[in-house]
């Protein structure tokens, strides 16, 4: 990210795209404010065929109390700058450093192990470190 003028200019992995999908992410999580809220609207945007294009569709269809141009004004104004500075920031700040992508981080650690389990099996993972119970003993009976 570089700062000119007032806003930051960011480069992402791949392109121009993402950075506007990621735009949109950062501000439907900051009107939506909770995982079971905007968790919904990325993993539709991210399963479409194109994110950008889907993006307000997922909104109307998963959070349809909040309103497209809400989310519109944040992306193409400072607040959506803004966030995406933020988070581009605690990217800079991880430790360690990531050099690949993604960079799974579990109750705020990564290592190669929690990595490879993430990827290979990630619901024992997120049971095994999860902070509490009532979740992965749903999953348990799910498993079954």
């Amino acid at each position: 990210e570089i700062l000119e003028g007032r806003s930051w200019q960011f480069r992402c992995q791949h392109g121009e795209n993402e950075c506007q999908g990621n735009i949109i992410q950062s501000c439907v999580m900051h009107y939506l404010q909770n995982a079971t809220s905007y968790m919904p609207v990325i993993c539709c945007m991210e399963s479409a065929s194109s994110a950008l294009t889907e993006a307000q569709r997922c909104l109307q269809t998963h959070a349809p109390a909040v309103l497209w141009d809400t989310i519109s004004d944040c992306v193409n104004g400072d607040q959506g700058n803004e966030l995406m500075h933020q988070n581009a920031q605690m990217t800079n700040e991880l430790e360690p450093l990531h050099n690949y992508v993604p960079w799974i981080l579990i109750n705020g650690e990564h290592s190669e192990d929690l990595q490879h389990q993430a990827e290979t099996d990630l619901f024992n993972l997120v049971c095994k470190t999860y902070i509490g119970r009532e979740v992965c003993d749903l999953g348990e009976d799910i498993a079954k």
